[in-house]
């Protein structure tokens, strides 16, 4: 994996500038953002999570009615030691 570093800003409405020289090939990226701006000071604004709640994802549930899983941890053990 390659990394590339770069100050930038994040604008108002929250989105990221990317330089416009930086060109890079077509694929997946993994981005880490670094925020200068956060100190432990109680007036900072924690980075808010727009995520649903993991109950509203549409795997949530999805083994309820297996007969083999009723007992999860048991399920995972047993599949541990067969493989």
């Amino acid at each position: 994996m390659q990394a590339i570093k770069f100050k930038t800003i994040v604008t108002k409405t929250g989105k990221l500038e990317v330089p416009a020289r930086l060109v890079l090939p077509q694929g997946r990226v993994e981005v880490i953002v670094l925020n200068a701006n956060i100190t432990n000071d109680k007036n900072t604004p924690k980075l808010s999570r727009r995520r649903k709640p993991l109950s509203k994802e549409p795997a949530w549930g999805m083994w309820a009615d297996r007969e083999e899983m009723t007992d999860s941890v048991a399920y995972v053990n047993s599949y541990r030691r067969r493989t």
